[in-house]
């Protein structure tokens, strides 16, 4: 059963189901009677609910993510996120350096808004974005954008049957930990050649040297 069909069933049930739907087609459940989500998270608690994928006992695990007020507040005394927060606002504050009172360009990582996170989008989420801008402060690509590189690279590779590029997507996704976040937009820019008629194989060879991908 397929997530449209996983919603079409809740909503026969009488629930009530909001989603919008991916630029690849794919959808993201936001609200099930009432009840906000983000990221994947609604997806597999929409097939908890049906029976579809995960068990009972997941579901119910699933629904912690989206505890909130006074309850989710006290999460922020978790060991693991106080220590995840210290350690991104060391990594934050060292790349991205500012005057005291201001602001920079790409935001402030505090406990306010942690808190907010936790409260809003749950223990799950907050530690996942907690993670995404670990990576960004180090210099690491957001996973969401190294994702998005390598399908489309695969999508390119069946496009001009191109062994090499089908081989660069998936040694993409087997080396997202070292890839740059600087290295995505040169990336792009070569990519694009492709649809002037360069070589497939020569595209995915500087792409390899662009992203220091063995």
């Amino acid at each position: 059963m397929n997530l449209r069909q996983v919603v079409d069933k809740l909503r026969q049930e009488g629930h009530s189901v909001t989603y919008y739907v991916r630029k690849d087609g794919g959808i993201l459940i936001r609200t099930i009677d009432g009840q906000r989500f983000t990221g994947g998270t609604g997806n597999m608690y929409a097939r908890a609910m049906t029976g579809t994928t995960l068990s009972t006992k997941r579901a119910a695990q699933l629904s912690k993510i989206t505890w909130t007020g006074k309850r989710a507040k006290s999460y922020i005394e978790d060991r693991e996120i106080k220590r995840l927060l210290q350690r991104v606002q060391r990594k934050w504050n060292k790349a991205f350096p500012h005057k005291r009172g201001e602001i920079p360009p790409v935001g402030l990582k505090s406990s306010k808004k942690v808190k907010w996170s936790l409260e809003n989008r749950g223990r799950e989420e907050t530690i996942r974005l907690l993670t995404e801008a670990e990576r960004y402060a180090s210099g690491k690509a957001y996973s969401e954008n190294i994702r998005q590189l390598s399908d489309y690279i695969e999508d390119a590779a069946y496009k001009y049957q191109s062994d090499e590029l089908l081989s660069l997507a998936q040694d993409i996704r087997d080396n997202a930990w070292m890839i740059l976040e600087e290295s995505i937009k040169p990336s792009y820019d070569r990519l694009y050649d492709l649809n002037h008629g360069a070589d497939p194989k020569d595209v995915a060879r500087d792409v390899r040297k662009i992203l220091r991908i063995p």
